[in-house]
């Protein structure tokens, strides 16, 4: 599986880690999925920013993450829904 891991980048200490096992059979397609990745991993910081790339991204979770008093940056597809005006 696929490791997702949020790390201090100046200590290269790890914070959390997350492994994707896969879908699961009997399951639709999680909505959201990576939005929720970020912000299970970033349950407890504040005051930090988070990197990611456009998997991740999405406008949404740059606002839930603000709440929290976390930025972010990211790559975004050009073709992403929320983003198209």
């Amino acid at each position: 599986g696929w490791r997702r891991v949020v790390c201090d980048a100046k200590s290269s200490y790890t914070w959390k880690i997350q492994v994707y096992t896969g879908k699961l059979a009997d399951r639709h397609p999680e909505k959201n999925q990576g939005m929720r990745v970020v912000l299970d991993l970033t349950e407890g910081l504040r005051g930090h920013n988070v990197t990611c790339d456009n998997f991740f991204t999405s406008y949404q979770l740059g606002q839930q993450l603000l709440k929290r008093k976390i930025t972010m940056v990211g790559t975004v597809r050009k073709n992403k829904p929320a983003l198209i005006a």
